[in-house]
């Protein structure tokens, strides 16, 4: 089986042990991502945001050939327990789902790879959710993440500042350009593959 790994943030830019067959390709699917969920330290992570304005993802091809090994592989990236693998969602080329992926993701999912069905058997991708309100207690807004970020300082600035820094070029987002417009934080060329 040839799997995708789909990625819109940091898999792309520090990859860690995720085990990949390639380059990374800026022709993922349209996928609704946003800075939505504060990661456990600080930083304002790229995760799928129902509602948000769809941004092209990226996909490199997974080193696996069996998509459990590849959701595995991914869920060890991104330092998911097993007990959460739930969050690891994949979607093969005959319509069977691993996870619990949202139909608009799946919808999408499924069309892209329709279209790369030349290339590709499956995809598998990360479904963090946005956690703002746990977090917070207040509901995601552009400005809610902007004014957290405000009072930020010492290294936890320095870690929100480089993912937002360091997120691909194409990822276009609201609280991107209000952060950008607010706190200047520029995407780095090097990002931009």
């Amino acid at each position: 089986m040839r799997i995708a790994i789909i990625g819109w943030g940091s898999l792309i830019w520090n990859p860690g042990i995720l085990e990949t067959a390639g380059q990374w390709r800026s022709d993922g699917p349209l996928l609704p991502v946003e800075f939505a969920r504060c990661s456990s330290d600080g930083r304002i992570t790229l995760v799928i945001l129902e509602g948000a304005q769809p941004q092209r993802t990226y996909w490199v091809r997974s080193r696996f050939a069996d998509i459990s090994k590849a959701r595995e592989n991914l869920a060890l990236r991104e330092g998911i327990l097993p007990r959460y693998m739930y969050h690891i969602h994949g979607l093969d080329a005959g319509g069977h789902l691993y996870g619990e992926p949202p139909q608009f993701v799946v919808d999408s999912v499924k069309e892209w790879l329709k279209a790369h069905a030349r290339e590709l058997d499956a995809a598998v991708w990360t479904g963090l959710p946005c956690n703002w309100e746990k977090a917070f207690g207040v509901l995601f807004t552009p400005q809610a993440v902007v004014n957290y970020l405000k009072g930020l300082d010492g290294e936890p600035a320095r870690r929100a500042r480089e993912y937002f820094e360091k997120a691909p070029k194409q990822i276009r987002t609201e609280v991107r350009r209000l952060v950008e417009e607010t706190l200047g934080w520029l995407p780095e060329g090097s990002s931009d593959l």
